[in-house]
């Protein structure tokens, strides 16, 4: 069972993460990728509050002995998800500023030979 306290939190938590995300697209000071992720998981923590029979569920489907055990499993599965991918995207753009700064040291040489 889910307490009260805790669902509270989970609601204030997950209306407070989407109002703070909402703010941020309202600013241009995330991409549109991002902030997907942080609605989806917003909305997943109200679901999980509104409706507390499905973390319970879910529980018991795992074989988790607490519906808390398995909330933070879930957002610590999701996170290490978040972060790898966030790995793949910044391995990339280092890549990308390799390849760029090679080019413009082999520009700038060729200005230097004439």
């Amino acid at each position: 069972m889910i307490s009260a306290a805790m669902r509270v939190g989970l609601l204030l938590g997950g209306i407070g993460n989407a109002v703070y995300v909402l703010k941020k697209i309202q600013k241009s000071k995330i991409a549109n990728e991002e902030a997907v992720f942080w609605v989806w998981s917003s909305f997943i923590i109200v679901l999980f509050a509104v409706f507390p029979g499905l973390p319970i569920f879910f529980a018991r489907l795992l074989g988790i002995e607490s519906s808390a055990n398995l909330i933070f499993l879930f957002f610590i599965a999701l996170l290490l998800v978040r972060v790898f991918q966030l790995s793949l995207k910044l391995s990339a753009l280092e890549r990308k500023i390799v390849k760029m700064n090679q080019k413009t040291a082999i520009k700038e040489k060729e200005k230097a030979e004439l």
